[in-house]
């Protein structure tokens, strides 16, 4: 019977403690994000308007940016995100040829996300989606440069760690992409997969 007791004495407490736990973030109110990411371009699809289409191989890039939202107790965060993110070109295969170039392609995203935090302990995993629009940008050996305004799309996934309980340290995923580019003469594909670290307050 003590040991009986015992064990639901021990259940208790780690009911409480969980419980202290969980509510670590669940403050309401507006909050502020940053981040920076390693950036993966996917090989894009170059159709051209004279000449053979091909193909575009990237090398690793980066990216960085900033988010405004509002947190609801317990799950829910919507935000306007403004991220900028940069790839050089490594090679253009077409024709069955391979030319290197000193190009790079950009973008500059403006989205709004919504998130679902998922608040079992000060480890809190997250997934969210989001949708705007993204200047995309080409840049050439010969510093001319092409932009344009498209449809883009995320999806996220991660984990983040309640410091203290309006501050928090995130790692995690988040797959971008857009519809193609169109530029001068050609047209290009554009999406990666990124690596994020960042930190979200609220306030």
């Amino acid at each position: 019977m003590k040991r009986h007791l015992v064990c639901a004495a021990a259940f208790v407490v780690g009911l409480v403690f969980a419980g202290t736990q969980a509510r670590a973030d669940v403050k309401e109110g507006p909050y502020i994000g940053v981040f920076g990411s390693d950036v993966f371009q996917r090989h894009a699809e170059v159709n051209q308007d004279s000449g053979p289409n091909g193909k575009a191989h990237f090398d690793n890039g980066w990216a960085f940016g900033g988010s405004v939202g509002y947190k609801f107790d317990y799950a829910w965060r919507p935000e306007v995100e403004v991220s900028y993110r940069r790839n050089d070109v490594d090679q253009i295969k077409a024709g069955g040829s391979e030319v290197s170039t000193g190009d790079r392609l950009s973008s500059l995203a403006i989205m709004g996300n919504v998130y679902y935090d998922i608040l079992v302990s000060r480890w809190i995993p997250y997934i969210g989606v989001g949708a705007g629009m993204a200047r995309v940008k080409a840049d050439y050996d010969n510093f001319d440069s092409d932009k344009d305004w498209v449809f883009a799309y995320q999806f996220m996934a991660g984990l983040s760690y309640a410091i203290v309980p309006n501050l928090r340290i995130r790692l995690g995923y988040k797959f971008f992409g857009t519809r193609h580019a169109k530029f001068d003469t050609f047209e290009t594909g554009n999406t990666s997969h990124n690596i994020e670290l960042g930190l979200l307050g609220t306030f």
